[in-house]
């Protein structure tokens, strides 16, 4: 994954486009919504990195913000319905990561 001049986020065949808020797919719009596009903003920046649910959190939540217990999972389950469930890994007991 890298960064081009136009700051758009690559990996594998996905795009991300944070000024646009858009992701395509081998040249496919794919529609999120604003957490989803967070979540996964955030794990394409890191793609390396494991990134804990708690992490995960604090870049969609304002501080005291009431947080469902499992909001994250659902998030990662959506995503992972549009894109495919080969891109974002589940390490068990730490948090996502990309994976391609």
């Amino acid at each position: 994954m890298w960064m081009d001049q136009m700051r758009v986020w690559l990996f594998a065949n996905l795009q991300l486009d944070p000024q646009a808020k858009t992701l395509t797919q081998a040249g496919q719009v794919i529609n999120l919504t604003a957490k989803e596009f967070q979540i996964l903003h955030k794990l394409m920046q890191k793609p390396e990195h494991i990134l804990t649910r708690e992490q995960l959190e604090e870049s969609l939540y304002a501080w005291g913000e009431e947080i469902e217990s499992n909001a994250i999972e659902v998030y990662i389950y959506q995503i992972r319905k549009k894109i495919g469930g080969q891109y974002i890994k589940t390490i068990r007991g730490l948090g996502y990561r990309m994976h391609q």
